[in-house]
């Protein structure tokens, strides 16, 4: 590991002889810094001890933590004979590298316990690896989503503050989580969209950004949202099916079909099963007026999953709408066998018997249905 990457990452000592009251180095320090450790290096080479001694002080005012300006500056004091001062600074530049290296060694070890989801000693690893390293300001990220899935949400709250204050690398991550508590544990719509918005202004090629933020907008700005989703993202089931909905409320049921056929086709894990997915374009057919193509694509979710008792009564009511009541009789039968308390299933098996001339058997079908809590 070369020195001046040492240097460059730790930002913290346990030395009371380091400048504590500089809290944070700006790159610019920092880069101005590995200057005059560069300069002071040449003037040494040239035996120039004093200007270089010189340099590195300058280099540590900039940096209070910079093991290389400790170190080289100790090894100038030595050609100078100031023994004592060459031994201190040799002395405070190990305890820089000893501490760097102990809070590698506990964010490493913090990364293996998050990865294992054994959150509680992420934490804690990371407790100590900040005050060591505080340079990786990635930490306070990664702390955050431990303390998150702990529900410990005024902590991670306070953590992803953190990492949008110090400008971490993963600031854009750490917007957007923040959104996420804003939206779902503070009731903070406004808030939420905000930090979507600088999430997106930081890093606008993350799909899943564009996906949340649709959920807090408007169906248009929604839409524009949920293709931008799509286009970076394209082999993602639930933006197709978010889409969809999002359609079906703007009442483009023919772009809605369309979403949802590419969800099944696409056919991966989501918060729906494609046996749903059928149904709800079946759905969407069925406010398009296309009977026929709603009933097909019944048939898909009933054969995708022959033990769903709702797509099968959900064909039953096609069947009744195109006039096959003996279909539509069997479909709510069979949904009733399936799940003795689907009260729908009663109250449209009720009303098709009566309908056919089967008055009694009607009639108990809906009261049947009323008892077990249906509605008209």
């Amino acid at each position: 590991m070369k020195l001046n990457f040492l240097s460059n990452l730790f930002k913290k000592s346990t030395s009371e002889s380091f400048d504590n009251n500089k809290d944070i180095t700006t790159s610019n320090d920092l880069k101005a810094s590995e200057v005059l450790i560069e300069k002071g290096k040449a003037k040494a080479n040239q035996k120039d001890y004093s200007g270089a001694i010189k340099d590195f002080s300058n280099a540590i005012e900039l940096d209070p933590r910079s093991i290389s300006a400790y170190w080289e500056r100790s090894k100038a004091k030595r050609e100078l004979n100031d023994i004592p001062g060459a031994d201190k600074d040799f002395q405070n530049g190990n305890i820089l590298y000893e501490n760097l290296d102990n809070g590698l060694k506990a964010n490493d070890e913090g990364n293996s316990y998050y990865e294992d989801g054994d959150y509680k000693n992420a934490i804690r690893c990371y407790n100590k690896a900040i005050p060591l390293i505080p340079t990786i300001k990635t930490i306070y990220y990664y702390r955050g989503l431990s303390k998150q899935y702990l529900k410990d949400y005024n902590g991670a709250m306070e953590d992803f503050n953190k990492s949008i204050e110090v400008n971490a690398s993963n600031k854009a991550d750490s917007y957007y989580e923040r959104s996420l508590l804003k939206s779902h544990n503070l009731d903070d719509k406004v808030g939420a969209l905000q930090d979507l918005n600088d999430a997106i202004e930081i890093n606008p090629n993350e799909a899943h950004y564009y996906y949340s933020r649709a959920k807090l907008q408007d169906e248009y700005d929604g839409l524009q949202d949920l293709t931008k989703a799509i286009e970076l993202e394209p082999e993602n089931p639930d933006y197709y099916l978010s889409r969809s909905l999002n359609r079906k409320k703007m009442e483009d049921y023919e772009g809605s079909i369309a979403d949802l056929t590419k969800f099944i086709e696409i056919n991966q894990d989501s918060y729906i099963t494609i046996t749903e997915a059928y149904s709800l374009r079946a759905g969407m057919r069925l406010l398009s007026n296309d009977l026929q193509g709603a009933l097909k694509d019944h048939d898909n979710a009933v054969k995708t999953d022959p033990t769903n008792s709702d797509a099968i009564m959900e064909r039953g009511i096609i069947k009744d709408l195109l006039r096959d009541y003996e279909g539509a009789i069997i479909d709510f039968s069979k949904a009733i066998e399936l799940n003795p308390k689907n009260a729908q299933a009663f109250y449209e098996r009720g009303v098709v018997r009566q309908n056919i001339g089967l008055e009694d058997e009607g009639v108990m079908d809906v009261i049947k249905a009323k008892v077990l809590g249906y509605e008209e």
